[in-house]
């Protein structure tokens, strides 16, 4: 039996074994938001890990069968039957297209909406099964099937590139934590400085319940944070040192460094690919717990903020305090 053949076969044994696990909730991969939300979809009434099994099996059994039919000499015999060599292959041609247009329809709707990194992986070792079959027979390298090939590659590599930015590329946060809710501001906004002095005043241990994120859009950003980050890495306490980042210019010729300009442009790029250019910006997957100045301490209220991944300022560009007041905000372009 042909190599290719024998590859083809592991990958759709590899292919089957994923999709049953993560259809039994092994949740293999699953690093994106989209793995959890999609979990629940279905097509043609089945789950999307039932239908890439279903797909996976379909390619597992036809093309060892192809290739012992064509070893056997069927591929030159006359007879006819369920069995024959032509049906089988036209059996698996079906098969490879169908598969093929449902992963670019599953792909297309993960370019528009969000990224699974668990059915990337499906997807990819299906196309990895699809290249191997077509290689081990000769009748199914035709041009339509190279141009749908082809077709899917450019899907699979746009969400491949769409996933690796949202499991590898994590914003960075002064505070170190991840928080419920996440503060972008820069060092220069004014409107910026009200947000986050207003949240450390109000906001029981606000370093860890929230990210400060960082924006750097000039010079003088990259000065303020490159003054401040030592005292941050030396112990200092991270509410005086965001209360720092606000004062007078920094004096002196200090510079960032490189690592820390690789995480400010990763802080732009996810504050970019959310589809914000302003800034302050605060997400947050619940309401704000804060306590007011005059109650007495741990007794919390709760701002009018909805719950859901909000974020202020609102979308025609005004930032909104709490208190009804609104501050223009600031680009990010530099």
């Amino acid at each position: 039996m042909k190599r290719s053949v024998l590859f083809a076969v592991l990958c759709a044994l590899c292919g089957l074994a994923f999709c049953v696990a993560n259809l039994f909730g092994a949740n293999l991969l699953c690093v994106t938001e989209g793995c959890t939300i999609y979990h629940g979809y279905r097509v043609f009434g089945l789950n999307l890990y039932a239908l890439g099994a279903v797909g996976f099996l379909a390619m597992l059994v036809l093309v060892p069968l192809c290739a012992l039919l064509e070893e056997a000499g069927f591929d030159r015999s006359p007879r006819e039957g369920w069995w024959s060599y032509r049906r089988m292959l036209a059996l698996l041609a079906v098969t490879i297209v169908c598969g093929l247009l449902i992963e670019m329809a599953l792909l297309a709707y993960q370019w528009l909406f969000w990224a699974c990194s668990s059915c990337l992986v499906a997807a990819l070792l299906f196309g990895l099964t699809v290249l191997l079959a077509m290689f081990s027979f000769r009748e199914l390298r035709r041009a339509p099937l190279w141009c749908l090939g082809g077709l899917w590659l450019i899907l699979a590599a746009y969400v491949t590139l769409v996933v690796a930015r949202e499991a590898l590329l994590h914003p960075w946060s002064l505070t170190g934590t991840s928080g419920t809710a996440q503060v972008y501001f820069s060092p220069t906004c004014p409107s910026c400085r009200e947000v986050v002095l207003e949240l450390l005043d109000k906001v029981p241990e606000p370093e860890k319940r929230i990210a400060f994120i960082p924006i750097s859009k000039n010079a003088e950003d990259d000065r303020r944070l490159a003054a401040v980050l030592p005292l941050l890495r030396q112990g200092g306490e991270a509410a005086t040192v965001l209360r720092g980042l606000f004062e007078a210019p920094a004096s002196g010729d200090v510079k960032l460094a490189l690592s820390d300009r690789l995480r400010l442009w990763i802080n732009k790029s996810t504050l970019a690919s959310r589809g914000f250019t302003k800034v302050p910006q605060i997400l947050s997957s619940a309401p704000i717990l804060v306590t007011a100045p005059s109650e007495v301490a741990g007794s919390p209220s709760f701002p009018p903020v909805p719950s859901g991944n909000t974020c202020l300022p609102v979308e025609d560009g005004d930032c909104e305090d709490r208190s009804g007041g609104a501050f223009p905000a600031e680009g990010v372009e530099r």
